[in-house]
């Protein structure tokens, strides 16, 4: 497996012309990823809404052969109430760690966009002074803050997380999952918990 790849999968849930950026990390001091190690990974979207849980968990499922979707096996309602289901399933199809992904916030915000002008001041300064002035608009964005986790089954543990925080005009959709996951990706690096 290659360690690039690992964790992408769980960073990706945003939409198009969003941006995207890291709030906040934490990584357990004992613990890197060694690839090698690593054979089955599932992922798992922690989302209510089936349709948008497998549109995440598909992308997520992209960055890496080890990577398995969730929604094979388990519905939403059985990830969230059926903890002793899970454990059985993961343990006896040799997991060894689990990637999730879960919405813990949504914002709107307004933004107020001004009237582009390709003049100069003295071209604004005459419509403004002729009593000719065009207005901007508000544009509303939505802010998603997304955080994503890392457990190992076999020790039992977290070891990574990670909050996201994109701002877009659009929904949730696999394009602002892929801009989560790059920026997860760069921060564990940078964290060195995943390798270059």
């Amino acid at each position: 497996m290659k360690l690039k790849a690992i964790f992408l999968p769980a960073l990706l849930l945003l939409a198009a012309c969003s941006s995207t950026s890291i709030v906040s990390s934490w990584k357990d001091a004992n613990s890197k990823i060694d690839p090698e190690h690593l054979n089955k990974v599932m992922v798992i979207a922690l989302i209510k809404d089936e349709t948008l849980r497998r549109v995440a968990e598909d992308k997520m499922a992209t960055f890496n052969k080890a990577f398995q979707v969730s929604y094979n096996e388990f519905s939403s309602k059985e990830v969230m109430d059926n903890e002793d289901r899970c454990r059985t399933i993961l343990k006896d199809q040799g997991f060894d760690g689990i990637i999730t992904m879960r919405l813990a916030d949504k914002q709107k915000e307004r933004t107020y966009i001004p009237t582009a002008s390709s003049q100069g001041y003295w071209g604004y300064h005459g419509q403004f002074y002729s009593g000719y002035y065009k207005t901007g608009y508000y544009q509303e964005d939505t802010k998603y803050i997304i955080e994503t986790r890392v457990f190992s089954i076999k020790q039992d543990k977290l070891l990574w997380a990670g909050v996201t925080e994109s701002l877009t005009t659009s929904v949730i959709d696999a394009n602002t999952v892929s801009d989560v996951m790059n920026a997860v990706k760069k921060q564990m690096i940078k964290d060195k918990f995943i390798g270059e």
